[in-house]
């Protein structure tokens, strides 16, 4: 399996910086932003193959970052997986059509994201 470069943004820091480490411990790079504005430029630095995204952002909704993160990576984003408490119907629709490939209910389960996480990450030889 070989390592992503995963973007992580949620404006709880703990969360976002525990599941960084968490991820880094599995073998994956980490970089952490804590509202869209900074996910948005960094993700452009950056070039993640995997972003983790928080709907509930101080300055623009998640929904909003996927959109134009998705617009500036195209094909080299693996995926956008929303980590959210936004758990109703209409978040998760919304989550799909505004990009994303993956719609998790915080408490996030760790073993759901290292599944999907090991999947993009396995050589397709």
């Amino acid at each position: 399996m070989k390592s992503l470069r995963i973007l992580i943004t949620d404006d709880n820091r703990d969360a976002a910086n525990t599941l960084s480490r968490l991820l880094r411990v599995s073998g994956h790079s980490t970089y952490v932003a804590f509202d869209g504005a900074t996910a948005i430029r960094m993700a452009e630095e950056i070039r993640p193959e995997v972003v983790l995204l928080d709907l509930g952002l101080p300055d623009m909704s998640g929904y909003v970052v996927c959109q134009r993160i998705r617009a500036h990576l195209g094909e080299d984003l693996l995926a956008a997986i929303a980590i959210t408490g936004w758990c109703s119907e209409p978040a998760r629709m919304q989550s799909f059509q505004s990009g994303f490939d993956q719609h998790l209910v915080k408490p996030a389960s760790m073993d759901v994201l290292e599944q999907t996480l090991s999947v993009l990450a396995a050589d397709p030889d």
